[in-house]
């Protein structure tokens, strides 16, 4: 067997090890493949191991986050080198274009990771990958126009109909991202375009969660939207629902929640927001850090920050897959499931 074929087989190996949860083994092949023959698909799949955070300990740690800069850091160079050191076909530069904006993201250098996305999809055009980081990313430029522009084509590119319901858990099931605020952005986008449209699609989720009781969509987010759109009438349900709700569920959104209260409370009257001060005590006294700055609260605008707080609630993690060369998620390896263990 020639080195080629030999270090092919070994990625299969890889890539397999990994599906299997066996990370050291994997790591050991790729820097492996890495050292003995330099092409797009070693430096590639490096690069996408390293910044895999489901191979890597969670940034939970100062230590684990430095760790985890260090990795990206690295990824980046070997891409960049990469570049230089090949012309490369259409589906590894594409795969190479959505680690590089992946690294940037994770940088928060959002004008560098637009860039490398809009790259990959002048090569895929229906990326779900793509097309949900270009949406998120306009949002943060408060590009409302091209966030609806991105967003109404990755409805296209995941197939959603008119039923809330059931295109919520499509957009669980099939987007790239773990978590995909989907519905969250376009009703943020929709606010500054269209409010009685986002007014009604909100109206559609409240009744979603009124008569199943479960939703993929976060309490939390839908309270901020009722309080960014002034829809004051389910606000008592959802303050109720959210507050029961484990505390796991809600640990990362009670300070945007408590951050929206207090701007919305220094904006109207307690009549149009029924009990808003018992619930921002009851908020409170889970996050008592965040019940003392008041004064910090008085300074902002609450509406012009709501994507912030979108921003702080979700981690970026994704599903696809960008190993060149993929035994199990052939070509360009877009909205591919997990294992229920990642998802």
């Amino acid at each position: 067997m020639d080195s080629g074929k030999f270090i092919d087989s070994l990625n299969t190996k890889a890539i397999y090890a990994l599906d299997e949860g066996k990370v050291d083994l994997a790591k050991k092949i790729f820097y492996r493949n890495y050292r003995v023959g330099k092409s797009p698909m070693t430096m590639i799949n490096l690069a996408g191991f390293l910044i895999d955070e489901h191979n890597n300990s969670h940034r939970n740690t100062l230590f684990a986050s430095i760790a985890f800069y260090i990795r990206i850091c690295r990824a980046k160079r070997i891409l960049e080198n990469c570049n230089r050191s090949f012309s490369l076909d259409n589906i590894a530069e594409y795969h190479a274009d959505c680690l590089l904006g992946r690294i940037e993201l994770y940088k928060h250098h959002y004008t560098k990771a637009e860039k490398y996305y809009l790259k990959a999809l002048y090569i895929k055009e229906d990326s779900t990958e793509v097309l949900s980081m270009l949406s998120w990313i306009s949002v943060l430029f408060s590009n409302h126009a091209s966030t609806l522009y991105y967003l109404k084509k990755l409805s296209g590119a995941l197939k959603l109909t008119n039923d809330i319901a059931k295109d919520a858990n499509t957009i669980f099931e099939e987007c790239p991202m773990l978590v995909f605020p989907f519905y969250q952005l376009l009703i943020y986008a929709l606010s500054y375009k269209d409010s009685n449209r986002a007014k009604d699609i909100l109206k559609q989720l409240v009744e979603m969660i009124k008569a199943d009781g479960e939703s993929v969509i976060p309490t939390s987010d839908i309270i901020l939207l009722c309080i960014l759109l002034d829809c004051c009438s389910d606000i008592e349900y959802l303050m109720e629902r959210f507050l029961n709700e484990p505390w796991e569920h809600k640990y990362t959104s009670v300070n945007a929640v408590l951050w929206a209260l207090r701007s919305k409370n220094l904006q109207t009257s307690q009549i149009d927001y029924p009990n808003i001060n018992d619930y921002i005590r009851s908020l409170s006294k889970l996050s008592p850090f965040v019940s003392k700055l008041e004064y910090f609260w008085k300074r902002i605008s609450y509406k012009d920050d709501l994507k912030m707080m979108f921003k702080t609630q979700y981690i970026i993690s994704f599903k696809s897959c960008h190993y060149l060369q993929c035994p199990i998620h052939k070509g360009y390896g877009d909205a591919v499931r997990f294992s229920e263990e990642l998802q």
